[in-house]
Parts: C-alpha cells; sequence; structure tokens
C-alpha cells in the first residue's frame, strides 16, 4: 500500500506542536481527539482506510488476522505520511510515546489517532517534570484530583487517574485514587508505578512527593 501523504499546503498540518502541546499535561484523551480531527489526519483517514479495504477483505473465518494486518499496515502508513507529528510526540513525551493508532478493523475510517505510552496501564495525563519540587508535584496531582468524576465512588471502587511524569527520561507512573468516605482509608491515596519494579500503592501526597524527591536527587 503506497503511504498517503498530508498536503502541505494545509495549515492545520504545521500546527501538531500547538495542539499537543496544550491538552497533553491535562488530557492525553484530548490530545488524541485533536489530533484525530485534524483536517489532515482526517484525509489521510479516509483515502487510507479506503485502501486498506480494497486490499483487504476480511471474512468470519479471518478476522482476527485480517485485524492485525489492517492495523500494522495503517501504523506504517501512519508514520510515513506523518513523520514530523511522530518527531514532535517523541519530543514532547521525551521519548515515552509514539504515534499510534486506535483501529477499527469492520470501520477503518472511523479509526482514531492516539499517542501510545507502551505501559500496562492506561496514561490520563502526561507531565515532563522540569525541575523536581514538591510544590509542584501538588500543583500537578492538584489539577489531576480536580479532574475526578464529581460522583461519589462506589465503596471499595475508588474513582482512580493515573500520569506519566517525567524527568530526564525517567517516567514513573503516579496515580491517584479518591475513596468512598466510609472506606477504611484516607480520602486520597496515591501509587507510584516505576517502570522497573512493583507498583507502592496507598501512599499519602507527602511519601509519595518524597519518594519522588530520592528517585530524582
Amino acid at each position: 500500500m503506497t503511504a498517503s501523504a498530508p498536503d502541505p499546503s494545509e495549515p492545520e498540518a504545521t500546527d501538531w506542536r500547538a495542539r499537543i502541546a496544550s491538552t497533553l499535561a491535562t488530557s492525553v484523551r484530548d490530545t488524541n481527539e485533536a489530533l484525530s480531527r485534524a483536517p489532515a489526519v482526517q484525509k489521510w483517514m479516509r483515502t487510507t482506510a479506503a485502501e486498506i479495504a480494497a486490499e483487504q477483505q476480511p471474512t468470519a473465518m479471518e478476522g482476527g488476522m485480517h485485524a492485525m494486518q489492517g492495523y500494522s499496515a495503517a501504523r506504517r502508513a501512519l508514520h510515513d505520511a506523518f513523520p514530523e507529528l511522530q518527531g514532535i510526540v517523541r519530543e514532547l513525551t521525551d521519548e515515552h510515546g509514539t504515534l499510534d493508532l486506535e483501529w477499527r478493523p469492520f470501520s477503518p475510517h472511523l479509526s482514531q489517532v492516539r499517542i501510545s505510552f507502551d505501559r500496562d496501564y492506561d496514561v490520563d495525563v502526561f507531565m515532563k517534570i522540569d525541575t523536581p519540587q514538591r510544590s509542584l508535584f501538588n500543583e500537578h496531582l492538584d489539577v489531576m484530583q480536580s479532574q475526578l468524576p464529581e460522583s461519589e465512588p462506589f465503596p471499595r471502587r475508588p474513582h482512580t487517574r493515573t500520569a506519566l511524569w517525567s524527568y530526564d527520561g525517567d517516567g514513573v507512573g503516579v496515580r491517584i485514587h479518591q475513596h468512598h468516605p466510609n472506606d477504611d482509608v484516607h480520602r486520597h491515596t496515591f501509587t507510584l508505578l516505576p517502570p522497573e519494579g512493583k507498583a507502592t500503592p496507598d501512599l499519602t501526597r507527602e511519601a509519595l512527593a518524597t519518594a519522588l524527591l530520592n528517585r530524582w536527587s
């Protein structure tokens, strides 16, 4: 399949940095939606979806293989068509993120561009830490806390939101838990998700900040 290149005359094809930087620190989902709504991406997706559909007709027996082949072909075509965007994604995510697709094999024209962080958990927020400071950590945690659902969580089923914080290329997951008032724990607890070891749950804000400062000192 020949990769369909974006039209360089379209202004939307040149503002990738603004689209990503304006939302990445508050919502990766919003970043993904902003990228997917870009006219250059939508035009590319329609063309690529039509090409893949024409080349690979799925059958009931070949559905799984078709989905994998279609995803692989579309992902390669995406990187070929938008090398500048791929480079900006790598830069703004401190080399942790990759330009990827949420591929819908039976409705490929409805597929979405997304940033993948290759973690075993969903990343809701990405933040690049310039200078590790307790006050800065608290500011970011305040933002995450404000974005939790307004509804009361069920007992023993806390609301959660997970960030990937990166300092000097070291990416660490930080998860906030909002518990039901009757749960026998603090209202908010935190989990540290280092890439090289087991998660450390049930941390207070102070303990989380101390662990990060020790790691990044």
